[in-house]
């Protein structure tokens, strides 16, 4: 045998001002199903009673089973329907008049004037026959189970939870019987026990009296336990022994009061279980929602955390990049300017040593001409020496002889007026003072010169100086270059491993990196443009070499004095030429960079003073 639990949704009874076909099964069903719970509640109590022998007089209650004879008779409402169905001329009218001929003083059937179209009766035909086959179906099903009832009461009809229809809800339970019910339970016994239900229950409250009895059955001793708490014998008022059950009347067992504390402490235990359900739940939500919010204070600062980073990211990036590019710039300009600074240095001492070595073949040119003049002024001398001689030896008439003092004269004394005494002439005493003057003259410009030459080596020897302490910053800066460099380069590493971090970074910023690279190319292509407006303008074709093969000349030559001079003009000119091409240069560039012009001036500058 197989255990099972269905479930049966009971059709409600309805009356409408016109009922039609479908609401008239609906109400056959109902009725079958009631007349089911008038038999499983007022029969079945009162059978029970009977079986219990409590002697209990049988209660009259409402019962349905006219209407349902009246409806499945053989000669009832639905046999007539199909038999008019059946017919081949049936129509409404001739319906109508049998259920009045047949059932004409049947108290539930009113008659009816309405008239019943044909396609109605021949649909009502096979629906009517399968409903009622159906229905009995389900009517054994029912029977053959151990049936439990739930009531459901409609409180009003405009489905409502706040409204109440008294009336609606009397006339639900009137229909249902539970009127009815409520009278068998009042006239009957609304509580009953098992005896040894009752026993175990409230044989705690017996006295030893009750104990010491004998008793023969457990029905005895339920009888004289209830008669003991209750204070009176069995009868209808107080309780009634069964066979199986004791019965008590309505009031006996405080059912109520049981019932009433059994229902406050149902309420207790459901508040105390609902208040701690309620609490855990909401300590629940309660941590659930501080870890949430933990969580997302921990997101939000994270994130913050990673813009504020990111941010340092970006400006450490940009800081390192625009040092990079000005360093780049600096060393290029610095480089530049050591050139430009080398060169104007190279030239200019250029210029100093053609003009010394000119000055020094000038004076070399002077000594030489100071000898041939002593040279002459001694043979001049001692020519009138011997002129002198030889008039006086002709006067004494001695003729002179040639001695080694006259092939070797000794240096003649400067003239005195013993000369005149001599017999020397105005012209030759004359020509002797301007001879001495010439060569006192000779002599000064002579030390004149050597010390021009010595303040010329002394500064030579300032510009070795200078230049190889310029060649020393110079290796100083290609060593700090090269440190730079390097620097540079670990910076590179450094900047290329944090801007790998940062990818998104650097791709917001390629528009900008180009725009820098556009300026840098810009400025390398004025660069360019002006070293090349240098090399083309100022020395048409006066470079090192050019300018090195006039000197090379003035030296094979000796003589040419003039070219010499005019060359080292030139290169003043050309050398002058480029500082002011080269400050025009660099005032352009100041305009784009202030800063870095004016140090490059006044480092040119100081470099001229």
């Amino acid at each position: 045998m197989v255990t099972h639990i269905d479930l049966l949704d009971i059709f409600g009874f309805e009356a409408f001002a016109t009922n039609r076909f479908e609401q008239f099964c609906i109400n056959f069903a109902n009725e079958k199903l009631q007349q089911k719970f008038t038999h499983d509640v007022f029969k079945t109590v009162q059978e029970e009673y009977e079986q219990e022998g409590l002697g209990w007089t049988y209660v009259q209650f409402k019962d349905n089973q006219d209407l349902l004879d009246l409806l499945e008779a053989p000669l009832g409402v639905i046999s007539l329907l199909n038999e008019e169905c059946i017919r081949p001329m049936g129509n409404d009218l001739t319906f109508c008049s049998k259920l009045t001929s047949t059932h004409d003083v049947h108290p539930r059937l009113d008659k009816q004037k309405a008239r019943v179209q044909i396609t109605t009766i021949l649909y009502c035909e096979t629906v009517v026959s399968k409903f009622k086959t159906q229905l009995a179906g389900l009517m054994a099903d029912i029977a053959a189970t151990q049936v439990h009832y739930v009531r459901c009461i409609k409180p009003n009809a405009v489905k409502s939870s706040s409204a109440f229809d008294f009336r609606d809800v009397a006339d639900q339970l009137r229909c249902a019987g539970v009127v009815e019910a409520i009278r068998i339970s009042r006239a009957a016994f609304p509580n009953k026990l098992s005896h040894e239900r009752f026993l175990h229950r409230f044989e705690l409250l017996q006295n030893a009296k009750i104990k010491a009895a004998n008793v023969v059955t457990v029905g005895a001793a339920c009888a004289q336990l209830a008669t003991a708490l209750i204070g009176q014998p069995e009868s209808p008022t107080s309780f009634v022994l069964g066979s199986l059950h004791i019965f008590f009347a309505a009031g006996v067992l405080l059912c109520r009061l049981w019932f009433l504390r059994q229902r406050t402490a149902a309420v207790l235990i459901q508040a105390r279980f609902r208040q701690y359900t309620t609490t855990t739940k909401f300590q629940q939500t309660r941590r659930r929602v501080t870890r949430l919010q933990a969580l997302w204070r921990g997101r939000a600062s994270r994130r913050s955390l990673a813009t504020r980073q990111f941010t340092l990211s970006v400006v450490l990036v940009q800081r390192n990049y625009r040092k990079y590019i000005a360093k780049k710039e600096y060393i290029k300009f610095r480089q530049a300017v050591i050139l430009l600074q080398a060169q104007a240095k190279q030239r200019t001492q250029q210029a100093k040593f053609h003009a010394h070595k000119r000055e020094l073949r000038a004076q070399q040119t002077m000594e030489m001409d100071i000898v041939a003049l002593k040279t002459r002024l001694d043979e001049e001398k001692r020519r009138a020496l011997d002129e002198h001689k030889q008039q006086q030896q002709g006067a004494m008439g001695i003729s002179p002889l040639p001695t080694t003092k006259q092939i070797l004269p000794p240096p003649p004394p400067p003239p005195s007026a013993g000369m005149f005494a001599a017999g020397l002439s105005v012209d030759d005493v004359s020509l002797l003072d301007e001879s001495g003057r010439m060569l006192e003259t000779l002599q000064r410009e002579v030390q004149k010169w050597r010390d021009v030459h010595d303040r010329d080596i002394s500064e030579m020897d300032q510009l070795k100086n200078e230049n190889k302490r310029i060649k020393d910053a110079y290796t100083a800066a290609g060593a700090s270059f090269a440190a730079l460099n390097q620097h540079n380069k670990q910076q590179s590493k450094a900047n290329l491993r944090l801007m790998s971090t940062h990818a998104a970074l650097i791709k917001s910023q390629e528009e900008k990196m180009k725009k820098y690279q556009r300026q840098v190319a810009d400025l390398k292509d004025e660069l360019k443009l002006v070293k090349g407006s240098n090399g083309r303008g100022p020395m048409p074709g006066t470079s090192i070499d050019q300018q090195k093969r006039p000197s090379s000349n003035l030296h094979s030559n000796g003589s040419t004095a003039e070219n010499h001079r005019g060359s080292g003009v030139l290169l003043k000119e050309d050398s002058g030429q480029l500082l002011s091409n080269n400050s025009i240069y660099y005032e352009e560039d100041a305009n784009r960079k202030s800063g870095l012009g004016g140090m490059l001036k006044k480092m040119f500058k100081k470099n001229d003073n």
